[in-house]
C-alpha cells in the first residue's frame, strides 16, 4: 500500500463524539431553544445555505465572552485514543491537519489542553474584541457553499503545497461537509456517519467502535507507523 504522508480529519463528530457544534455549543449557554434552533432548522430544510446560517447564529453571541464557549468545549471528551493517533502520527512525519465547518475555539483547546498543533487548520474564525468578547461577527473559511471554501479545495491546496498525491492521503470524518475531502485521500473512513452518501464517499469503510486505534483495519501500517496506539487511550 502507498505510503500515507497526510492526514486530514474532520473535528465535530469525527474526533470527538459531539455532533452539531451550534447546538450542543448553545444548549448549555442558553442560547439554543428558540431562535439558535429555528436557524439551524431552516438550514437543515434547505431554507438557509450554511454561511448566512452561521452569520446568523454568532450574530447573537454578541456581547458574550469567547471564554463561555471555550468552556463548553473542554468540557467534551475526545474519541478514545486521539491523542496518541495524531501525535504518533506527526511523530512519524506524518502532516495532520483538520478540516472544521465549526470555530476556531477548538484549536485552542487543542492546543492549550492536548499540547498538540496541527500542521494546518481551517475553520470559521469567530470575531472578538481586545477584550475577548464576541462582536457577533464571522470570518467564513470553511462552507460547502463555494468551492472554494469546501473541504475538498482546502485539502487539495495542501497537497499541491507539500507535494502529496491523493494516494497519500488519508481522510477521516462523518458528514456530509466531509464528503470532497473523503473523495480526495486514498484511504477514506467514516465514523457514525450522517448518511449513506458519506458511507459510499468513505470507499475504505466505517469506523464502528468509535475507537480511534480501530482505525488500524483500514490502514494496517498504522499499528507499525504508531507504536503503542492501542496500548493507552
Amino acid at each position: 500500500m502507498t505510503h500515507i504522508r497526510l492526514a486530514a480529519f474532520d473535528n465535530d463528530g469525527t474526533l470527538h463524539p459531539a455532533k452539531g457544534v451550534w447546538s450542543y455549543l448553545q444548549k448549555p449557554l442558553g442560547l439554543w431553544e428558540g431562535e439558535g434552533k429555528s436557524i439551524l432548522m431552516e438550514h437543515l430544510e434547505g431554507d438557509l445555505p450554511y454561511t448566512p446560517m452561521v452569520e446568523r447564529t454568532i450574530a447573537r453571541w454578541a456581547g458574550r465572552h469567547e471564554s463561555e464557549f471555550l468552556a463548553v468545549i473542554r468540557e467534551l471528551p475526545l474519541r478514545p485514543h486521539a491523542i496518541p493517533l495524531i501525535t504518533g502520527l506527526q511523530a512519524a512525519g506524518v502532516k495532520c491537519v483538520v478540516l472544521s465547518s465549526g470555530i476556531h475555539w477548538w484549536k485552542q483547546v487543542w492546543a492549550e489542553q492536548y499540547g498538540i498543533h496541527f500542521d494546518r487548520y481551517l475553520t470559521n474564525i469567530v470575531e472578538v474584541d481586545e477584550a475577548g468578547i464576541c462582536t457577533g461577527k464571522v470570518r467564513i473559511l470553511a462552507t460547502d457553499d463555494s468551492p472554494e471554501t469546501g473541504k475538498g479545495y482546502g485539502i487539495r491546496q495542501w497537497q499541491t503545497e507539500w507535494g502529496i498525491t491523493k494516494e497519500e492521503t488519508f481522510a477521516f470524518g462523518d458528514g456530509g461537509g466531509d464528503i470532497p475531502m473523503l473523495q480526495q485521500a486514498g484511504i477514506a473512513v467514516c465514523v457514525d456517519p450522517s448518511s449513506d452518501q458519506v458511507r459510499v464517499a468513505a470507499h475504505s469503510g466505517e469506523l464502528l467502535s468509535g475507537d480511534l486505534a480501530g482505525l488500524t483495519q483500514f490502514w494496517p501500517e498504522l499499528g507499525t507507523l504508531v507504536p503503542g496506539l492501542t496500548d493507552t487511550a
